[in-house]
């Protein structure tokens, strides 16, 4: 109580001076000799703005059915703070009755108010009232207009606002961000002075962070359940060619969690599909960091080809030659990783036949039964594609490269063969036997 006492004695000194200095600038127009009024700044501002000083000058207000569409097109925004305004507001209310606690959107318009209905009336302790903006063109210097200029958490005590109405409070604002860092809105506390307290500021600091964090939370997990639907469709796009083919296939997203896993890979790893899918890929593969080869395409952006490793997989012990390359949306982010492999294991026991004596190109019947040599040329003939546009659009390289292809002495990267194996309707295999 004697705490208290020396405060509010220590606030009416202050305020004193600070009642002077705003009837000297105001009422009498003058700012000689106050360079020691902290907010003499935001009282030239606000005289600027052609704030009203002496009375609540509402210059905007919204209709009901313009507050409702508003609020809902910050729905999350307010869904996110209520839990929080919830909390300040159970602290507020074990110390007074009297309080505002304000959420404004970016434009300065109140979309949540919480308060006694005394001070969002018309009475003596009016504080604002929903939909009302309170820029400091409407009300002068406020935690909320101020916060909304500067972009930085403010306190205004009693008579160092610019409007004489809100001389009884102490208010502070914190501004809020959204995960693109763009001013989002701001949160408000205001007390009656008697109750003013340092750790207000603080408080709505405190809260403001947190409500940015969900926020980023929040668009972090959307832009994932995205990335992760854009890999989905990829999969079920290729599903019938990754099938298809008799070398393992994983496909996983940007955490490295396996999205797809072919009859193939499974048989190389000896389990099966079900297994494997949901599964993180060092759970699958027991590799030192630096020879986590899928994992690493992912973190250095660039597949590799042809890499031999052995490893622990599932409990067994096998050794792979291996495959990978990144997955992109259709804007070009990257959203996954694609790896395939053959089992070197199994090749030296002579459980598969190995390709490698098999020549660059493909035997396929045509409609007349007769054999024929399948080169790059022969498939964009089939494709009934001029050789710039093959370039462009299958492969997926520059015209002047084409040729390189023609030729067998450059390979095409994993996706294009997956999209070429789609425009032809021939299997991986197929195309992979080209190489």
């Amino acid at each position: 109580m004697l705490e208290r006492r020396i405060k509010t004695q220590k606030i009416k000194s202050g305020q004193k001076k600070l009642l002077k200095a705003w009837e000297n600038f105001v009422l009498n127009n003058k700012s000689k000799g106050m360079h020691d009024i902290p907010v003499l700044a935001d009282w030239e501002e606000c005289r600027k703005l052609k704030a009203n000083p002496l009375e609540f000058d509402y210059k905007h207000i919204l209709s009901k059915q313009e507050l409702d569409d508003r609020i809902i097109r910050r729905a999350e925004f307010i869904e996110v703070s209520r839990p929080h305004l919830d909390i300040i507001e159970q602290t507020l209310r074990t110390q007074t009755s009297t309080y505002a606690i304000v959420l404004a959107d970016e434009d300065g318009y109140c979309i949540d108010l919480r308060c006694e209905n005394r001070c969002a009336g018309s009475g003596e302790e009016m504080y604002t009232r929903l939909g009302a903006r309170c820029t400091e063109s409407d009300v002068g210097n406020s935690g909320i207009g101020t916060a909304l200029r500067t972009r930085r958490p403010v306190v205004v005590e009693g008579r160092e606002h610019y409007n004489r109405q809100y001389h009884i409070w102490t208010d502070v604002g914190a501004p809020i961000s959204d995960p693109c860092q763009q001013l989002t809105g701001v949160l408000s506390i205001a007390v009656i002075n008697e109750y003013a307290s340092p750790y207000t500021l603080s408080m709505a600091v405190a809260t403001a962070k947190a409500i940015e964090a969900e926020l980023v939370g929040r668009a972090y997990r959307e832009k994932i359940r995205e990335k992760n639907n854009a890999l989905s469709i990829l999969e079920q796009k290729y599903k019938f060619v990754l099938n298809s083919l008799r070398r393992g296939a994983l496909v996983a997203n940007i955490d490295s969690i396996v999205n797809y896993c072919n009859n193939s890979a499974a048989e190389i790893m000896r389990t099966k599909p079900e297994n494997v899918v949901g599964k993180h890929l060092k759970e699958i593969f027991q590799l030192p960091e630096h020879n986590r080869v899928i994992s690493n395409t992912l973190l250095k952006g660039t597949g590799v080809k042809n890499y031999r490793v052995t490893t622990g997989c599932l409990g067994n012990d096998i050794e792979i030659v291996i495959d990978t390359d990144l997955v992109f949306d259709d804007e070009k982010n990257i959203i996954g990783v694609v790896a395939i492999f053959d089992s070197l294991t199994d090749l030296k026991a002579g459980r598969i036949n190995d390709d490698s004596d098999k020549v660059k190109g493909l035997e396929v019947e045509t409609k007349e039964g007769l054999k024929l040599l399948v080169k790059w040329n022969n498939l964009r003939h089939e494709l009934k594609m001029e050789k710039k546009v093959f370039a462009r659009e299958v492969l997926q390289i520059h015209p002047n490269q084409y040729y390189a292809y023609e030729n067998g002495s450059k390979i095409p990267t994993l996706p294009n063969i997956l999209k070429l194996a789609g425009l032809t309707q021939k299997s991986v295999e197929d195309i992979y036997s080209l190489l």
